[in-house]
């Protein structure tokens, strides 16, 4: 006898597992058919021989009907009989898979997937939540106390942020350094100031690291009184620089901002690649480069060799000139104007091409020798010489 597949049965229809006797089965077995004794039979369906000798003595073969009925008591005890009503399923490795379903290896590549993208929008969202909390204005100062050497000597770099530079006679001097921010993010990450001694030389370097998930602006400010006869080089990229009360050499570049000098003397040169120069109250060679913006020289006492180049700016001079120096006041693209005292001795030199001239002392030479030298050039816009009381 085959083994029959499983099937899918209504509820109605489908009261008794494939291989057990029903109900109906068990009522005809008192009929003492063969066929309904082997149904009987637990063992029919898979023992091959009973089912041999059924099929040659099945005239003779009789069905006891006491036998039959504790056979199916048997039955019944060892496979209850399910409840009406209730679907037999098959079981799960014999059902069909639907055609929609993914591999289980794509399923496993989505969920890793979708892990990635929640552990990324998290992080994003705990970066934003500190960026937030560090919005607005963050300061802080630090002091450096040095004392005063002979023949001291200070260095001062700074990429980013201004730089006050002031004399003091005597006793220690300070660096204050002021680290500032103001804007969205971790503004103090990647500020830093260092210091070297080598005998009478102080460096100080100062660096504001490039910061892609700070917005806003910041930098490194520094206020130091040095001793009055020291000499000074200040260097930044982008900041402004104010300096009084020095007298002695001085050094000042810068790539993009102001320079201001007040009340020194010495020998002193400022560079400027962009923005403007200015100073007041200067006696000494002064020698001034802008490559890109105004020079505004007022009461000045120069001497030596001394000069102001301003590449794409104006000059704007008022003072005296020692009458043994030579002086040159140079533009590329911008107006010359100088202001001389009446009683000033000097000998007037424009350069071949330059632009108009309006003098008002009403020649080129003036005062007997010596003589201070000008020499003045324009490339098209007018040069102006005023006399003043």
């Amino acid at each position: 006898m085959n083994k029959q597949e499983p099937s899918y049965l209504d509820a109605e229809q489908q009261s008794v597992p494939a291989g057990q006797p029903s109900s109906e089965q068990l009522q005809q077995a008192g009929t003492g058919t063969d066929e309904h004794a082997d149904m009987l039979n637990p063992h029919a369906i898979n023992d091959p021989e009973p089912e041999l000798a059924q099929t040659e003595n099945t005239s003779h073969v009789q069905l006891d009907v006491t036998a039959t009925s504790s056979t199916a008591s048997a039955v019944s005890e060892a496979a209850p009989l399910p409840q009406p009503g209730l679907a037999v399923w098959p079981p799960v490795y014999e059902r069909p898979v639907p055609d929609w379903r993914f591999p289980r290896s794509e399923q496993n590549a989505m969920g890793r997937v979708l892990m990635i993208v929640l552990a990324v929008a998290l992080l994003a969202g705990l970066v934003f939540i500190g960026l937030l909390s560090r919005l607005g204005s963050q300061s802080n100062v630090e002091n450096y106390l040095f004392d005063q050497k002979t023949h001291q000597k200070i260095i001062i770099n700074d990429n980013q942020g201004s730089i006050h530079v002031h004399s003091q006679s005597k006793g220690p001097f300070v660096f204050r350094v002021t680290k500032h921010s103001e804007g969205m993010g971790l503004g103090s990450v990647g500020m830093e100031v260092s210091f070297n001694q080598y005998g009478p030389t102080i460096s100080v370097l100062a660096q504001v690291q490039a910061d892609p998930i700070f917005v806003g602006s910041r930098g490194i400010d520094i206020d130091v009184s040095v001793p009055s006869t020291a000499s000074l080089e200040v260097h930044s990229v982008n900041g402004n620089i104010t300096l009084t009360n020095l007298d002695d050499q001085l050094l000042v570049q810068i790539g993009t901002g102001s320079i201001k000098l007040e009340n020194s003397q010495g020998q002193m040169t400022l560079q400027a690649d962009s923005g403007t120069i200015s100073t007041t109250n200067v006696r000494g060679q002064l020698n001034i480069t802008n490559h890109q913006g105004n020079v505004e020289a007022h009461r000045v006492a120069l001497h030596g060799q001394s000069s102001i180049n301003a590449g794409n700016g104006a000059i704007a001079f008022d003072g005296t000139l020692d009458r043994s120096g030579h002086y040159r006041f140079m533009t590329q693209n911008g107006p010359i104007n100088l202001a001389l005292p009446a009683s000033s001795a000097f000998r007037l030199q424009i350069d071949e091409g330059s632009g108009p001239l309006h003098n008002q002392f009403g020649q080129l030479s003036r005062g007997t020798n010596p003589q201070a030298v000008i020499a003045v050039s324009t490339q098209h816009d007018i040069i102006s010489l005023h006399e003043t009381k």
